[in-house]
């Protein structure tokens, strides 16, 4: 080999080997930052890390780790607590979360004294479907008859199943994330095409008795009307929409949108939205921090807010003509509620964070996350990352709380993806499968 050539490769290897230093160097900074202020994705490796030695010690499944939690600090080790019985809503508690004695999930429905009422399994295999790493059920109602509504953010199912468990009907598309009741005996929720996480995403609304689609609202049709919206989404209006990929199955991958929640202004709530009609929806669109309320007629947004809030979820009609939404605060803190009034644009943030030494109540979900405002003004709000539902005040005060056990006596949660809560009235028929033990 000729001196050149030794000396060409061996200045390569230098250049190589002066290079992955740099990388290193680079590395170590950045980590030492990311460690330093605590950025992302500091929580999410050390919480991460954390779970891995305790599965190693405890001999944990591995295939379960991503169904189990940490939950809030100083929650109870019951499962469902009332710390306040004469300040709770009461009627029946319902809670979609995955129990790892059967390694999937059940929707258990409880009255207000904690007792256990009934339980159905909709695990994949109760609802024949594949088991391919769990669908993740999300959207979930509970109906008078006890019967279910539930929509699956990672399966192409939308089902009501009846209070034994039994499928009453099943549509096989990408409904997801909502699944919102009108007076109709209808409800509203999302379709992707081709997944929950696909570009092009229609407003449904469905019958409660068959399934039946009743009217599909393309978000395309909405946006391409709105000059200062098509425009911040890039839309031209003479160019289709990019073709995602065939079959996207995670965030990030088409994901233009994320729609996460579509509810209808009822006539009861109506009169304290004079800018609004009976019948329009408000919808979130997370991907972009968005808020909007549609008229489902005229196919047009008649208001939309970007913010204060980060990746939010489930924006709820009040009473007092505010808009309370669900803000997961992705990547600053912990999770709040905003309230916001849509007339002036004044934001209220509450349930923010723990107050040093007050113990009041504090939550966090980087993603998901529900809550709804109670008969009584009371919050129900769902923290599924930490396994968590909570009926509270705005104030902090904590009224009832239901931990979703991972296992008997153990100290972590199970993911916990809704709640509902129904008055004692709800139930027209007896809401237990009979001759079935709830547990």
């Amino acid at each position: 080999m000729s001196d050149d050539r030794r000396e060409n490769r061996a200045a390569a290897a230098v250049s190589v080997l002066g290079a992955c230093f740099l990388v290193l160097f680079l590395g170590a900074i950045l980590g030492f930052a990311i460690a330093h202020r605590q950025a992302w994705p500091y929580q999410q490796l050390v919480d991460g890390w954390r779970t891995v030695k305790v599965a190693i010690r405890e001999g944990e499944d591995y295939s379960l780790l991503r169904f189990r939690k940490a939950p809030a600090a100083g929650a109870s080790r019951e499962l469902f607590t009332v710390r306040d019985p004469s300040a709770i809503a009461g009627g029946y508690y319902a809670f979609l979360g995955f129990e790892a004695e059967i390694g999937g999930y059940t929707v258990r429905l409880f009255d207000a004294e904690g007792g256990l009422i009934n339980r159905v399994d909709v695990t994949p295999a109760a609802l024949g479907l594949d088991d391919n790493g769990f669908p993740d059920p999300h959207g979930f109602q509970m109906l008078r008859d006890g019967s279910a509504i539930l929509a699956f953010d990672r399966a192409e199912l939308l089902v009501r199943v009846n209070r034994c468990g039994e499928t009453v009907w099943a549509r096989e598309e990408a409904f997801h994330h909502s699944v919102e009741l009108t007076p109709r005996d209808s409800f509203w929720t999302w379709r992707g095409v081709p997944s929950a996480y696909g570009v092009y995403q229609y407003m449904e609304e469905i019958a409660v008795e068959n399934g039946e689609t009743l009217r599909s609202i393309p978000l395309e049709d909405v946006l391409r009307a709105e000059g200062e919206l098509a425009a911040f989404f890039n839309i031209h209006p003479e160019r289709p929409f990019p073709v995602p990929p065939p079959s996207p199955k995670s965030d990030g991958i088409g994901d233009l949108f994320h729609p996460n929640d579509v509810e209808e202004l009822t006539a009861a709530l109506a009169p304290a939205f004079p800018m609004f009609e009976i019948g329009d929806l408000v919808v979130s669109l997370k991907t972009t921090d968005m808020i909007a309320v549609i008229d489902p007629e005229l196919r047009r947004v008649k208001w939309f807010q970007r913010g204060p809030w980060t990746k939010q979820h489930d924006p709820d009609f009040m009473p007092d003509g505010r808009i309370a939404v669900f803000d997961n605060n992705f990547g600053a803190g912990p999770s709040q509620i905003v309230l916001i009034d849509p007339a002036t644009g004044a934001v209220e943030t509450h349930l923010a964070g723990p107050r040093v030494g007050d113990g009041r109540f504090s939550f966090a979900t980087g993603t998901q996350g529900k809550h709804s405002v109670l008969s009584n003004g009371n919050f129900l709000v769902v923290s599924p990352h930490q396994g968590l539902a909570a009926e509270v005040t705005l104030e902090g005060d904590v009224l009832m709380e239901f931990n979703n056990i991972f296992r008997a006596g153990g100290r972590f949660n199970g993911h916990l993806p809704n709640a509902r809560q129904m008055p004692d009235d709800y139930f027209t028929e007896a809401p237990f499968c009979e001759g079935a033990a709830p547990g």
